[in-house]
């Protein structure tokens, strides 16, 4: 959810949610009206839905008149849902979503097919080296054979219309989501930030079974639309599981060095994000990020970029470096063809304390993260 930038005076509110229907269809499909969640009867089967985007007239605390739909898309049968909104500096209005595919296996639409993807109809059951379905949605963009998706995206669009904004990458693509798209290839973005005053993009996208990413865009408005890999890599690498089912797509884009970039920073489930923090390793997801712009902490942490992750419980700041973007020490080259910051190459993340820092310590000892 997010308020107008200039609420109350224009006092829309927008959502993104998750809808129980198909694309197009009418909810509740799974249950009944009336109620606060939508079971879903098959789940190993998984259970269609989908996304929508509107803006809502608040008056006082309550809303008035009817849900204006700006953006109806957004195919799900599992897992990763639609993400958050946020507005940038200009006004323009972005928006996240995941893959809409399951997180227990390789999902190249295998099971029902339930989303229609190329090159079989609903119901069929996706082989490959063809399918382009499940998890393979997040490269939507890159396929011909049916209109382009938006899931594993995030978009930047009008928020009277739900029109693209004109100055995005891909504004003169004959395809309406086509032009939202301002970076794909992503498994779950659920948290991102515009970094302020500026066109960037930082997201946290949550990873599968190895490394979590945080993914920069350096501009929504030039003529570049990032696609950072998923399914086909992840982190430094590239996924093993759909890199053994020869997918076109997956093989299409290891043909092509540099096609996919890597994550700004990643860091693998089973290591410290800071070399002896106690928090956990294990199963991971990535959360934030956020750019930190207040007084209360130190001032080496004005600009820094926090970072969470809720199965470790912890919060880091990478802190700025002298151009004034989160500072990574090197990078080095994967033999996947994608460049990212190597694990051993650490950036300048301070594990945060319990306890806020004192603005009268300068020293700000380091400590127990949150």
């Amino acid at each position: 959810m997010a308020l107008d930038p200039s609420f109350p005076a224009k006092p829309y509110v927008y959502v993104l949610y998750t809808y129980d229907a198909q694309i197009g269809g009418t909810a509740p499909r799974w249950d009944v009206p009336g109620q606060t969640s939508d079971g879903c009867p098959t789940p190993t089967d998984g259970c269609l839905a989908s996304g929508r985007l509107s803006r809502l007239v608040a008056s006082g605390n309550q809303m008035v008149g009817s849900e204006h739909v700006l953006v109806e898309d957004w195919c799900q049968q599992f897992n990763h849902t639609v993400g958050m909104i946020t507005f940038g500096p200009d006004g323009s209005l972005y928006a996240s979503a995941g893959d809409g595919g399951t997180f227990q296996y390789a999902d190249w639409g295998q099971t029902g097919n339930a989303c229609g993807d190329p090159p079989d109809p609903v119901g069929t059951i996706l082989t490959p080296p063809t399918a382009e379905g499940g998890a393979l949605r997040a490269q939507d963009l890159r396929t011909a054979g049916d209109p382009v998706g938006l899931d594993g995206s995030i978009i930047r669009v009008n928020p009277d219309t739900g029109a693209a904004m004109p100055g995005n990458p891909l504004a003169g693509n004959p395809g309406p989501n086509a032009q939202r798209i301002v970076a794909y290839g992503m498994r779950n973005p659920f948290r991102f930030t515009v970094r302020p005053a500026t066109n960037e993009l930082w997201v946290g996208d949550v990873g599968w079974k190895t490394y979590e990413e945080v993914d920069h865009v350096p501009s929504a408005t030039d003529a570049t639309v990032e696609n950072f890999g998923w399914p086909c890599y992840e982190g430094p690498a590239r996924v093993a599981e759909y890199d053994a089912a020869d997918l076109n797509l997956c093989e299409n884009l290891y043909a092509a060095p540099g096609a996919a970039g890597g994550p700004f920073f990643y860091y693998s489930h089973g290591e410290d994000i800071v070399p002896g923090d106690p928090c956990p390793t294990g199963p991971s997801s990535i959360t934030g990020p956020v750019f930190y712009e207040g007084d209360t902490y130190p001032a080496r942490y004005k600009g820094a970029l926090f970072v969470a992750d809720y199965n470790r419980n912890c919060i880091w700041a990478m802190l700025p470096g002298s151009n004034g973007l989160p500072a990574r020490r090197h990078e080095k080259k994967s033999s996947q063809t994608r460049r990212a910051p190597s694990i051993s190459g650490r950036p300048r993340w301070r594990p945060l304390l319990r306890q806020p820092p004192r603005r009268d310590d300068p020293a700000d000892p380091g400590g127990v993260p949150f």
